[in-house]
């Protein structure tokens, strides 16, 4: 059913995802704890029409995954169970394109009868959670370029995406978006649609608000698929991206306005991108104008086209910028005894305003004397009260630095820690020093990574 494109990479090991009829799947849906192979199910964070995705970590090096486990024991009927299980297939075969901005597919297996793939685990939720911030035209050039970079690498493979959308494009630590779900993808040479006996096409795929006209004309479907229906998405993702959370074509909130949003989307009939963001580039304005063309023979017809006219002007990283007042920050062990280990401070101090106290729990002493206790076992360079992180709603943002304030010798005052306190690399003094994920801190022979809390 599916074939591998001529460039594309073979998988590490063969894919068998072979249907077996006589195999019925046993309903399995995994608590925290639980194992699936060598992966230990920890929590679950999504679930589709025939999917569940668990955070898990690799119990041969504690790596955090994200394992994608197929409900088939739902399908009721064979032929179904099988036409699923091949795409399921395809979903792994398209995570091996190599790119920076995919998400990675590298492992997969069955339990009780039922397909599961493990894959690169991202943190940072997908665009939907984030839109607001993308309108920025900076951001909004950066996002752009990390998506076409993907889809350019999916398309070199003859692979369309057909499911662009923000939910699709997740985020990693440092912010890079990543494109997902390939689920519905098509191989240019293995169709995923089926004709009827009337030669037209019973299945339609996509998210309407994200799909290309003639994506929904029967006659069209097959000779139409190709880079411009990614294209088209792309465009009226952005279009969303740069208004603010609206569609091109209008509102679509139930399924009563459908049929007049495919009539506008079909007609081209779109709102001008700058009646929502005045400070749209006419640069953008013929972007969103050309993605957004009815006629797939007049849109941009490959992303290098779409690229040339993006340009590769300076893109600033989002993590720097941003006002993280309200994330979600956490610290990762990176190196440490307890690698990969997270200590979520939004959870550890919900408030506006506070403090969190950083300090060692040599072999177990004292343990509650701080807030983040880092296990250095093997050596003694962590002190007892060694840093301490605060959260300010008056300076906006999040800060880190070496010491704690505490009685010694019967004097209070601030005290620094015995070896100091790095931030990426650098010595922090005795200030009071900004954090933004991604960022590096060392304390010790520890060393955490500022993210966005999972």
């Amino acid at each position: 059913f599916f074939s591998i494109p001529v460039n594309m990479p073979a998988p590490s090991k063969p894919v068998d995802f072979s249907y077996n009829p006589s195999e019925i799947p046993a309903r399995f849906w995994p608590e925290g704890g639980e194992r699936i192979g060598q992966y230990i199910v920890e929590k679950q964070i999504g679930e589709g029409t025939y999917g569940l995705v668990f955070k898990a970590h690799d119990s041969t090096d504690r790596s955090i995954k994200a394992l994608k486990l197929l409900k088939l024991w739902e399908v009721p009927y064979e032929k179904d169970r099988e036409l699923i299980t091949k795409r399921f297939k395809g979903e792994f075969l398209c995570g091996q394109v190599e790119s920076e901005y995919l998400v990675h597919s590298f492992d997969f297996g069955k339990i009780k009868g039922n397909p599961y793939i493990v894959m690169d685990y991202l943190p940072n939720k997908d665009l939907r959670e984030h839109l607001p911030r993308f309108k920025n035209i900076d951001y909004a050039n950066r996002l752009a370029h990390e998506i076409l970079h993907g889809l350019k690498a999916l398309h070199r493979q003859g692979i369309m995406h057909r499911d662009l959308k923000p939910e699709n494009i997740l985020f990693s630590h440092d912010f890079k978006a990543h494109l997902t779900d390939f689920g519905i993808a098509g191989f240019l040479n293995a169709r995923m649609t089926v004709p009827n006996l009337l030669g037209r096409v019973h299945e339609t795929f996509g998210t309407y608000a994200y799909i290309a006209p003639e994506q929904l004309k029967d006659n069209k479907k097959f000779s139409a698929t190709s880079p411009v229906t990614d294209i088209f998405s792309f465009g009226v993702m952005m279009f969303e991206v740069l208004s603010g959370g609206s569609y091109p074509f209008g509102t679509l909130n139930s399924h009563a306005e459908l049929a007049d949003y495919i009539l506008r989307s079909s007609a081209g009939r779109f709102d001008p991108i700058k009646k929502h963001n005045q400070q749209v580039s006419e640069k953008w304005e013929k972007i969103i104008t050309k993605c957004l063309e009815p006629d797939y023979h007049k849109r941009f017809q490959n992303v290098d086209d779409l690229l040339s006219v993006l340009g590769n002007t300076h893109i600033p990283s989002p993590m720097i910028a941003w006002d993280f007042r309200d994330s979600t920050i956490a610290l990762e062990v990176m190196m440490g005894e307890e690698h990969a280990r997270i200590y979520d401070l939004s959870q550890l101090l919900p408030g506006s305003d506070g403090i969190l106290t950083i300090g060692s729990t040599y072999n177990g002493v004292a343990p509650g004397r701080n807030n983040i206790e880092i296990v250095e076992n093997q050596t003694n360079y962590i002190s007892n009260f060694h840093a301490t992180i605060m959260k300010s709603g008056n300076k906006e943002g999040w800060f880190i630095k070496d010491g704690q304030r505490r009685i010694k010798n019967n004097m209070q005052g601030w005290y620094p820690s015995t070896n100091g306190l790095l931030v990426n690399s650098k010595n922090t003094g005795g200030d009071w020093h900004p954090i933004h994920p991604g960022d590096i801190i060392t304390i010790g022979d520890t060393t955490l990574k500022v993210t966005i809390a999972p």
